[in-house]
């Protein structure tokens, strides 16, 4: 069964409505306080830990191929680390169109990257917090090239989104009848949750509750159905998930004890882990594709 067919969809519906009546129904101060806890929380047990089990999934299980998967894994980090450092900007824009692909690809589980469907969510998903949000995304963009943006008025990013939302309707409408009322429930309270709360614990939800967790489904069930030994292999993939989400908790952890904490800064870090993990999840749909 696919993703939009599955129970775990549903779920995801209901409790992303239910996380949009508590937020119009909690006072500011609970709120804020409350978001950021959950914001937090969701991180730390999806967010992080669906993008560190990417080792597992490596197609040459050798000492050599092992070896040749890290050092393009790492590799791959150290050359966009260096984008980064060198062209700021030309990096930031990669980070939006890596995010869109994959955001989309997750969402569709799509083995091709020309699909409309797919790219629109993805480009939407983005678009929509910052439409709401314009002076503090923008703030958080220049603090990521350490370079000054003129933000677009809300009333222009807002239109654009709609624009798109209305073209993403229509696509999902004529290509995807069978799942065109539970996508437009998703996109309709996405739209409604960006309005409600502010950006960074907004966004971070969405991307856990709606993103990691999807994709960590996908790889679980991937890893198991790949291996002969299906409980064996289950257990595996827990034990690693774990130990490399400890890991990658300990090294965010040890990052902003010793630098002070700075959103752009932890977006950087993150797109150093999202670029080389979109290539092994992209190679994961495309193997379930053939």
């Amino acid at each position: 069964m696919s993703y939009l067919g599955s129970r775990l969809f549903y779920i995801q519906l209901g409790v992303q409505f239910l996380l949009c009546v508590i937020a119009v129904s909690l006072p500011d101060a609970y709120l804020d306080v409350s978001l950021h806890v959950f914001m937090l929380f969701l991180l730390a047990i999806l967010g992080i830990p669906h993008g560190a089990n990417d080792f597992l999934y490596r197609k040459d299980k050798s000492l050599r191929g092992s070896a040749r998967f890290l050092s393009l894994y790492l590799g791959t980090m150290g050359a966009y680390a260096l984008l980064w450092y060198f062209a700021g900007a030309a990096a930031l824009i990669l980070f939006f169109a890596v995010s869109v692909f994959h955001f989309g690809q997750a969402n569709f589980e799509e083995s091709g990257f020309f699909n409309p469907e797919s790219l629109l969510w993805g480009f939407l998903v983005i678009l929509w917090p910052v439409a709401f949000s314009a002076q503090e995304a923008f703030m958080i963009f220049e603090s990521m090239v350490d370079s000054s943006f003129q933000a677009p008025s809300r009333f222009i990013l807002m239109s654009v989104a709609g624009f798109f939302t209305g073209i993403y309707l229509i696509i999902v409408g004529l290509n995807r009848k069978k799942y065109f009322f539970r996508l437009l429930l998703q996109m309709g309270l996405l739209i409604v949750w960006f309005y409600v709360v502010p950006l960074i614990p907004g966004f971070v939800i969405v991307f856990s509750l709606w993103h990691a967790l999807q994709s960590m489904t996908y790889q679980y069930n991937f890893y198991a159905i790949a291996n002969k030994n299906e409980r064996a292999a289950k257990r595996t993939f827990w034990i690693n998930m774990v130990v490399f989400s400890l890991i990658s908790l300990l090294f965010l952890t040890g990052y902003f004890y010793f630098f002070d904490f700075h959103v752009g800064a932890l977006f950087i870090l993150l797109s150093l882990i999202t670029l080389p993990h979109v290539f092994v999840m992209d190679g994961l749909y495309k193997m379930r594709g053939e």
